[in-house]
């Protein structure tokens, strides 16, 4: 008599491993942003939004590859906490709210936004959202030229949909992004549901 397996599923099949992968990173990345919070971050209004560097700091086209990412990171893997604020966390992916964060860094962090924001539009990425925006950004996560810009212009990205997160800071963002890498590296395309 011979063994029934189609009860188990084929844990080597790419379906299954794939899945496994993306429950995983989506479960790692969404632990990493619970714990990266700092406790009681301080709330209150966009007091830097009228600094030099916030209103003046990014183009129309560098403002809206940030914003793709902000909005992409919103929702994949896993929507984005809300830690309070109101909203979903897609909703607070606005300009206002840019400025506002791009006016905490320092003029190299913002630099480096800039450059990855340059090479965002450039390959069209700012036109881009769901698994082909996010295709994009795999690829210049794995590329070691490209990460450290791109991990500036994340962290912004956060810092935007969540007040709670310093713009200067690549611990969430470089969370995020080691997942794209990985998939990009292994062939993977990421898809957005909804």
């Amino acid at each position: 008599m011979e063994s029934d397996r189609t009860s188990e599923p084929d844990r080597t099949s790419p379906a299954t491993t794939r899945r496994v992968f993306l429950v995983a990173g989506g479960t790692a990345v969404s632990a990493m942003l619970v714990g990266t919070a700092p406790a009681g971050a301080a709330e209150g209004p966009d007091r830097a939004a009228e600094g030099p560097d916030g209103a003046g700091a990014l183009t129309a086209d560098q403002t809206a590859a940030v914003l793709a990412v902000a909005r992409i990171g919103a929702v994949y893997p896993v929507p984005f906490p809300d830690y309070g604020e109101p909203a979903p966390a897609t909703a607070r992916a606005t300009e206002h709210r840019l400025r506002a964060a791009a006016a905490k860094p320092d003029a190299a962090r913002l630099a480096l936004v800039r450059t990855a924001a340059d090479d965002l539009v450039a390959r069209g990425a700012h036109r881009k959202s769901g698994a082909a925006l996010l295709a994009d950004l795999g690829a210049g996560a794995a590329d070691a030229t490209r990460r450290k810009p791109l991990t500036a212009l994340t962290a912004l990205a956060v810092a935007t949909v969540s007040r709670h997160f310093d713009p200067g800071s690549d611990e969430a963002a470089d969370g995020w992004l080691g997942m794209l890498a990985r998939l990009h590296r292994n062939g993977i395309r990421p898809t957005v549901r909804g």
